[in-house]
C-alpha cells in the first residue's frame, strides 16, 4: 500500500450568511458501516502523536459515516484519513458542518491524507461522505502530526 502525507491548512475564518444555520444543510444518512476495528485502523493510519488528545478513535467505515461531534483543545486539530474504492477515480468528502465551505476532498486511492484544521475554539461536527464501494479509515486528534508546525493566519 502506498502511503503519503498531504497537508492542507484550512483557516476557518469563514462567515455564515446572516440567518443561515449550518445545521440546515442536507445530511445524508450514514450507510451500513463495518464494525469499528481500532487495531486494523491503527495499522492503516499514521501514528497519533503520544501527547495528542484523541477526539475520534481510529475507526473503519464504508460509505457515509455518522456525524462525529467533538471540541478540540486549542484551535488546531488533525484529521487523518485513508480511503479505498472499487470505483476508479472515487473520492470521499470530509464535511465540517460548522464551516461547510471548508470541505476537503480525499482521493480513494489508498494514500493517507492528514488534513490540519485551524478553527476558532468550539465544537466541530465532521462527517465522511463516500460513495458505494468506498471503505475508509479515520482518526481525529488535537494538534498536528509529528514534525509539522502550523502558524494560524488571522
Amino acid at each position: 500500500m502506498k502511503v503519503g502525507l498531504a497537508i492542507v491548512a484550512i483557516v476557518a475564518v469563514l462567515a455564515v450568511a446572516p440567518g443561515a444555520d449550518p445545521g440546515e444543510s442536507e445530511t445524508p444518512e450514514p450507510t451500513e458501516q463495518s464494525a469499528a476495528d481500532t487495531e486494523a485502523a491503527e495499522e492503516i493510519l499514521p501514528a497519533i502523536p503520544d501527547a495528542a488528545r484523541v477526539r475520534v478513535e481510529p475507526t473503519l467505515g464504508a460509505g457515509n459515516s455518522e456525524v462525529y461531534e467533538f471540541t478540540p483543545r486549542g484551535v488546531t486539530y488533525t484529521i487523518a484519513m485513508t480511503c479505498t474504492s472499487s470505483v476508479a477515480g472515487a473520492e470521499a468528502q470530509l464535511v465540517n458542518f460548522d464551516y461547510p465551505d471548508a470541505a476537503s476532498v480525499i482521493g480513494c486511492d489508498g494514500v493517507t491524507t492528514s488534513t490540519i484544521v485551524s478553527a476558532p475554539p468550539g465544537a466541530n461536527r465532521i462527517q465522511v461522505r463516500a460513495g458505494d464501494g468506498s471503505d475508509w479509515a479515520l482518526s481525529i486528534y488535537d494538534g498536528t502530526p509529528e514534525g509539522v508546525s502550523v502558524t494560524p493566519v488571522t
